[in-house]
């Protein structure tokens, strides 16, 4: 892959989770949400329009982002993690962070995909990764953490290091049986 398809799914990316928590932590919940769409789109159509394949993606999109909305709702109903902007209920994920998993997950599927075949490596990542995503969230104000920041931070990634290459192992597998 070349580096501008690396720059624009990059770009597209971080602009969105930028541009989404710092909303959400201002009430935004909505047009966070639209403004991440917005840029899924748009690394969609470059996928399309380059010739890149968008075989399997659905399918991965649907594992992320049900296990991630699971997992987000056990946090929230717990109290464990309490996300600003929610136009749901307080025990729901709100549809901004419901949209930063869509993002996360086109990101993943387009320059990531090497990771698949090191489920390991994913892990790590994903730890280190999350970690400091939400501890971000948490300084920007989208999100809060009753329990404590480092303990829930770094509970998140850990759970994240088995979620991830789980959701990754189980697309193969379906893949693989098709």
């Amino acid at each position: 892959m070349n580096a501008l398809h690396y720059l624009i799914h990059t770009s597209a990316y971080y602009f969105s989770w930028i541009a989404c928590i710092a909303l959400a932590a201002r009430g935004y919940a909505w047009i966070s949400s639209f403004i991440v769409l917005t840029c899924v789109g748009l690394q969609l159509y470059w996928q399309h329009k380059t010739g890149r394949t968008l075989k399997g993606l659905w399918l991965l999109l649907t594992i992320v982002v049900l296990t991630s909305t699971l997992i987000d709702n056990a946090l929230v109903y717990t109290k464990t993690v309490i996300y600003s902007a929610n136009p749901f209920s307080a025990s729901f994920t709100p549809p901004w962070m419901i949209s930063l998993w869509i993002s996360f997950t086109v990101f993943l599927y387009a320059t990531l995909s090497d990771l698949f075949n090191h489920l390991f490596l994913l892990g790590f990542f994903s730890c280190i990764g999350f970690t400091l995503a939400f501890r971000i969230g948490e300084s920007l104000g989208a999100v809060s953490f009753p329990y404590g920041s480092n303990i829930t931070c770094l509970f998140i990634g850990i759970l994240w290091s088995i979620g991830l290459p789980f959701c990754v192992y189980c697309f193969q597998k379906i893949k693989e049986n098709k």
